[in-house]
C-alpha cells in the first residue's frame, strides 16, 4: 500500500455544484471510499484519536455516516448504533431535533462565500432505537461531513436522553467556514480534510 497524503485524498473528493439544490456544492466521497488505500487511511484517521478511550459504541449518522462508522466501530472494538431519520427504525425509538440553520434556503456567511461552500436549510431530526444506549455508554459520532453542526447536535441530544456520554465526533470533511465546530462546544471534533 503506498502512502496517503492529504493532497491525494482531496483529489478523490468530487465537487458537484448545485446539488442537491441550486447554490450548494456537494462534496462526493464515493471515489474516496471505492479506493481501498484511501478508505483504510480514513478509517485509521477517524478511529485513532479514540483508541484506548473506553468507547463502547459508534453512532452512524444516516446516510453517508454509514459508509465509515461500521469500520470505525470494528477498529475501536465497539458496537454500532445507527441513527436514522424519523420513521426508518421500528418502534420504540428516541427522537431528537438539532438546531436548524437560520434563514430560508441557502445559508451564506461572508466566510462561506469566500470559501465557495454554502449549506441549505434542512431539518436535523434523528431517531435512535430505545435501549441500545444506557448510562455508562461512551459514544463516538461518525459522519462524512461537518457543516453547521445540526446533525451532530441531534446526536448530542439523543445521547443526553440515554444518560450516555459523547467522547467525541469524527468526520471526514469539515467545512470550517460554516462554523460547525463552534456550534458544538464541549464535543471533541476530529476531521481529516478541511475546506
Amino acid at each position: 500500500m503506498r502512502p496517503v497524503d492529504l493532497a491525494r485524498l482531496r483529489s478523490f473528493v468530487r465537487h458537484v455544484d448545485d446539488f442537491p439544490s441550486k447554490g450548494v456544492r456537494f462534496l462526493d466521497v464515493t471515489h474516496v471510499i471505492s479506493n481501498p488505500e484511501l478508505f483504510a487511511f480514513i478509517i485509521d484517521a477517524l478511529a485513532r484519536p479514540f483508541l484506548e478511550r473506553g468507547v463502547t459504541h459508534v453512532m452512524a449518522l444516516e446516510a453517508r455516516g454509514f459508509y465509515f462508522a461500521g469500520a470505525v466501530a470494528l477498529r475501536l472494538q465497539a458496537g454500532l448504533v445507527p441513527v436514522r431519520k424519523p420513521g426508518k427504525l421500528p418502534p420504540r425509538t428516541i427522537n431528537a431535533k438539532g438546531f436548524i440553520a437560520d434563514g430560508d434556503g441557502i445559508i451564506q456567511s461572508s466566510d462561506a462565500l469566500k470559501s465557495g461552500f454554502n449549506t441549505y436549510q434542512k431539518p436535523y431530526e434523528f431517531e435512535l432505537a430505545e435501549g441500545v444506549l444506557r448510562s455508562g455508554s461512551r459514544i463516538v459520532v461518525v459522519d462524512d461531513l461537518l457543516a453547521k453542526g445540526g446533525s451532530i447536535d441531534s446526536c448530542r441530544k439523543l445521547v443526553a436522553k440515554t444518560e450516555a456520554e459523547i467522547v467525541g465526533a469524527a468526520v471526514v470533511i469539515e467545512l470550517s467556514a460554516l462554523g460547525g465546530r463552534a456550534n458544538l462546544t464541549g464535543i471533541e471534533i476530529t476531521s481529516i480534510i478541511e475546506y
